[in-house]
């Protein structure tokens, strides 16, 4: 498999030293044929692409938009039918997001645009430097070999990613409907949380989630539970007031899976 650090553009070229990884790379399956896929961009921060290297991270929320790009509410979604302990019916979760079409019926199932079974590309920041490509996620590993001050890289947003330079692929396995704030300690897990562990004032020590939206010294590093932690990374990319506005998202669970066939 591939350096996932750095992609060549020129084999020839070795004037800039290479840098070795100091993660291990996210296990992946076998390459898709390219006329059997569907293939989508989407945007990861610097500490999600690491980790997703890292294999901790499997799940990402992308917030659900109307067709006039406006949040939907109650009035939008279709929700599912369950059962209590006594065999009552009783509303389930939700299932469906609705909105006004142009065309009849004009009251529509609005769909996620990505389907199970797709590949996202992942665009994350990046620089380039001589015939080489590098990537802010792995920033540790420049420091690490000594390069920090060897190069003043030029970071370039993710969203300016080509597909060519792409080096990561995550295959959806599941999609599904929720409210942000219903979020499990499970899943607020799976979405890549960074932990350590975390000498408390009387000297016990805990599993601490990272704080991503420390905003003045009194506030804690780090969390007892994921869903505190995520809730900080979430206003961290959204904003203070995201996390109370408590949109309805769509719920994306993926694996990684090697650069497809013919891709590039």
């Amino acid at each position: 498999m591939s350096n996932r650090n750095t992609v060549t553009l020129e084999q020839k070229n070795n004037d800039i030293p290479k840098v070795e990884t100091q993660h291990s790379s996210p296990p992946t399956i076998a390459k898709p044929l390219l006329a059997d896929t569907v293939f989508r961009p989407m945007l990861f921060s610097t500490p999600m692409v690491q980790a997703i290297l890292k294999d901790k991270k499997t799940q990402t929320r992308r917030i659900i938009k109307l067709r006039d790009k406006s949040m939907p509410d109650e009035t939008s979604i279709s929700y599912g039918i369950d059962f209590d302990k006594d065999g009552e019916m009783i509303q389930g979760k939700p299932d469906k997001v609705m909105d006004f079409s142009k065309t009849f019926p004009y009251w529509q199932e609005q769909k996620s645009k990505f389907n199970i079974g797709d590949i996202i590309w992942c665009r994350e920041t990046f620089a380039v430097k001589g015939q080489r490509i590098f990537y802010k996620a792995d920033n540790d590993s420049f420091e690490n070999a000594g390069l920090k001050g060897l190069y003043d890289f030029v970071w370039k947003p993710s969203l300016f990613m080509p597909k060519d330079v792409c080096r990561l692929f995550l295959q959806i396995t599941d999609i599904r409907i929720e409210q942000l704030q219903d979020i499990s300690e499970e899943d607020a897990i799976a979405e890549g949380l960074e932990t350590s562990i975390v000498k408390s004032k009387i000297f016990q020590t805990y599993l601490g989630y990272k704080n991503y939206y420390v905003q003045d010294a009194e506030d804690e590093l780090y969390y007892r539970g994921p869903i505190d932690s995520y809730k900080s990374l979430w206003m961290s990319i959204n904003g203070s007031e995201s996390w109370q506005e408590n949109p309805f998202v769509w719920v994306y669970t993926f694996k990684v899976v090697e650069c497809p066939n013919g891709f590039r």
